[in-house]
C-alpha cells in the first residue's frame, strides 16, 4: 500500500501512517487525545481559543499509567521509557506506544518538526507491575541536536490517548488536579424544597514537583442566593479556603458539596496556589439542574440516545436515537431540546416522523430565533411521554 508524503519535506513514512491512521484531508489540522479533531485555519484558531474548551475537558481526567522517559540521549538519539500501572482494575490491552522525536525552532522559534516516530505494542495490567522500552531513533547530523526533544504517548485501540511524557522541562514546584468525574455535572436525582445535599467524588491535588506549602480557595462564580457549597477532605469542611502540605509525588483529596432547594446552575472553582512559586492553578466546575426528570441514559428498556457526532463541532452536528421495541411504534409526539450551561433552552428540534431502529436530527448550532449560538457547553434532551435522557456536547467557534 502506497502512503503519500503528506507531511512534504518534513515528512517520513512512520508521519505518513499517522496521517492515514487518521484520514486528515488537510493541514493544519489539530487532534486532542487522539479523539477530538478540529481542522482549519485562520486568525480565531491560530489564536488557541477554540481550542480551550476541549483542552479544559480533559486536562484533569485521571489516567492509569504513569510514564517516565529515564533516558535521553540527543546526540545519539536513544530513548528509555518505564510504564507503570497504578490501577488494580483497569487492564490496558492491545494498545499501542509511540516515541517521537521533535526538532525545536528549525525556521522560526515556534516551530516542533517531527523528525521520527517509532511505535510498539503495549499491554500492562496489575497494580505495581511495569513495562520497560529502550528504542533507537532515526537521526540525521543537519539537526541541531540541542534542540531535540522526546514525546512518548500511550494510545488504545479507540485511538484515546490515556497517558503521555516528554523531556520538555517543567517547574520545580508543580502540582496538578485528577478529576474521575465530570466536572460539568448534570443532577438527575435533585428534589425541589427538600434541602437537598449533592456531595461529589474525590478529586486530588497531586504535587510533581518539590516539597510545597499550598493553599485552595473554593471560588464561587454564579451561584443561586439559596444555595450553599462548601468543601471538605477526608478529616474536616471549609468553607472556601484551607492550607496544606505535600511533599513530591504526594497528593491530597477533597470533594465538594452542594445544598439546593431550586432549579438552576451553579459555576465555580478551585484555586490552588503555592507558597514557593507564582502560579495560579484553577479547577473549573458547574453543577447544574433542570426542571426535569433525568433518568437513566437508556429508559422504556430500549430507547437509546445516542452521542452526537461530531463532537466538538463547529457549525452543524447529528444526534441520533434509537427505538427498537416494536409495541412502542404508536409514541405521542417527541422533541429534542437544546439547552446551555445555565439550564436555559435554546432551540427544539421536532423529530416527526421516526422509524424503529436508529433515526437522526441535526442542530444547526442555531437558536429558536435562527441566530447562532456561542461556543461553549450544550445539553440536548430527549423527550418520551414524562421521560427525558441527557447528553452533553460542546460547540466551538
Amino acid at each position: 500500500m502506497r502512503y503519500y508524503n503528506l507531511a512534504g519535506d518534513y515528512g517520513s513514512d512512520e508521519i505518513n501512517l499517522v496521517y492515514n491512521y487518521y484520514d486528515i484531508p488537510y493541514v493544519p489540522y489539530a487532534i486532542f487525545g487522539g479523539l477530538e479533531e478540529i481542522g482549519g485555519g485562520g486568525e480565531d484558531i491560530a489564536s488557541g481559543e477554540p481550542y480551550l474548551q476541549i483542552v479544559e475537558e480533559k486536562y484533569f481526567e485521571p489516567s492509569p499509567l504513569k510514564l517516565e522517559i529515564t533516558d535521553f540521549n540527543k546526540v545519539e538519539g536513544t530513548i528509555s521509557v518505564t510504564a507503570t500501572m497504578f490501577s488494580s482494575t483497569v487492564s490496558v490491552e492491545d494498545a499501542s506506544i509511540r516515541f517521537i522525536l521533535l526538532e525545536d525552532d528549525v525556521y522560526d522559534i515556534y516551530t516542533h518538526v517531527t523528525r521520527d516516530i517509532i511505535k510498539d505494542d503495549f499491554n500492562l495490567s496489575g497494580q505495581g507491575n511495569t513495562i520497560s522500552y529502550d528504542k533507537p531513533f532515526v537521526m540525521s547530523h543537519n539537526w541541531n541536536s540541542e534542540n531535540l526533544h522526546a514525546v512518548v504517548f500511550v494510545q488504545m485501540p479507540n485511538k484515546q490517548i490515556i497517558q503521555a511524557t516528554s523531556t520538555y522541562p517543567i517547574p520545580q514546584y508543580k502540582v496538578r488536579a485528577l478529576v474521575p468525574f465530570d466536572t460539568n455535572y448534570y443532577d438527575a436525582d435533585f428534589v425541589e424544597n427538600s434541602n437537598y445535599v449533592f456531595e461529589s467524588d474525590s478529586l486530588a491535588i497531586v504535587n510533581y514537583g518539590l516539597e510545597d506549602n499550598l493553599n485552595i480557595t473554593l471560588v464561587e462564580d454564579e451561584i443561586p442566593t439559596d444555595w450553599n457549597l462548601n468543601f471538605s477532605d477526608a478529616e474536616n469542611s471549609y468553607e472556601n479556603f484551607t492550607s496544606f502540605s505535600l511533599s513530591e509525588n504526594d497528593y491530597k483529596q477533597f470533594r465538594y458539596s452542594m445544598q439546593t432547594e431550586s432549579y438552576g446552575t451553579a459555576r465555580f472553582h478551585f484555586e490552588i496556589t503555592s507558597a514557593n512559586a507564582d502560579y495560579l492553578y484553577e479547577i473549573p466546575f458547574s453543577y447544574t439542574n433542570i426542571e426535569s426528570s433525568v433518568e437513566q441514559e437508556e429508559f422504556a428498556s430500549q430507547t437509546v440516545l445516542h452521542q452526537n457526532y461530531p463532537n466538538p463541532f463547529r457549525t452543524s452536528t447529528t444526534i441520533s436515537f434509537q427505538f427498537s421495541n416494536e409495541q412502542n411504534q404508536q409514541y405521542e409526539q417527541k422533541t429534542i431540546e437544546i439547552y446551555n450551561i445555565k439550564g436555559q433552552k435554546v432551540k427544539e428540534l421536532k423529530i416527526g416522523n421516526y422509524e424503529l431502529g436508529i433515526n437522526q436530527v441535526i442542530w444547526d448550532g442555531k437558536n429558536e430565533q435562527g441566530n447562532e449560538v456561542s461556543s461553549g457547553i450544550y445539553f440536548y434532551k430527549l423527550t418520551k411521554n414524562s421521560q427525558n435522557i441527557m447528553r452533553k456536547m460542546v460547540l466551538i467557534k
